[in-house]
């Protein structure tokens, strides 16, 4: 009876070594992002991930790496301001 809070603990130490947290990546808000801006993420094509993103009635695709770092920004010009839903199918 005297080794049974030592064999407890010593369980709890074996069990919870190998856990390991999640890590999340957050990226930096681009200068043109605003508070009421839309976005969809698109899907992650060769190593990074697409972001499309409607500012005030002009649409972008984002790209980002695995560390949520910019790497390009094209704007999808010939799309018109009136344009009130867009569907990306990858």
């Amino acid at each position: 009876m005297k080794f049974q809070p030592y064999i407890l603990l010593l369980l709890l130490f074996a069990f919870s070594a190998p856990l390991v947290a999640q890590k999340i990546v957050y990226s930096e808000p681009d200068k043109d992002d605003s508070r009421r801006m839309n976005f969809e993420v698109i899907g992650k094509i060769s190593g990074n991930f697409l972001i499309h993103k409607n500012n005030r009635n002009k649409n972008f695709i984002s790209v980002y790496d695995n560390d949520m770092k910019q790497v390009a920004k094209e704007e999808l010009g010939f799309l018109d301001s009136r344009v009130i839903n867009l569907d990306i199918i990858t």
